[in-house]
């Protein structure tokens, strides 16, 4: 990328780097601490011709997502389907946080950086 002098770097976050959630401090820490990361890419190496941004979804249909719900229920936070899709009215499927990212790293958002694209159908919206 810095010989190219172009070239975009898309970080993965979570809500959880935006809102905290009980049982999840290291979780929502190491979250927010991408989106700072993501924010001093995109000013040091704007000049030269790279972006970075971030995303930042809500639950997703992934083994990732199963795993961490399995993980909160064990710590007495158990998140049904009923509960997320009060929050973001269902669970989102892994190929739309997937079109997110390929439109942050396209040459269609080429003034889009040190942006945090939210991809949970509503939820922080609620608060």
């Amino acid at each position: 990328m810095l010989k190219a002098h172009r070239g975009a770097v898309v970080n993965t976050s979570s809500i959880s780097g935006l809102s905290a959630s009980p049982f999840e401090a290291a979780y929502c820490t190491s979250k927010g601490a991408i989106l700072q990361l993501t924010r001093a890419i995109a000013v040091e190496y704007r000049d030269r011709g790279i972006r970075c941004n971030s995303l930042c979804p809500g639950f997703i249909r992934t083994a990732h997502g199963l795993r961490e719900l399995a993980e909160l229920a064990s710590v007495g936070q158990p998140l049904s389907d009923r509960s997320i899709a009060g929050v973001q009215g269902r669970r989102c499927e892994p190929r739309e946080v997937a079109r997110a990212a390929l439109f942050q790293a396209s040459n269609d958002s080429t003034f889009v950086n040190g942006a945090v694209m939210v991809v949970e159908n509503g939820w922080l919206a609620l608060t």
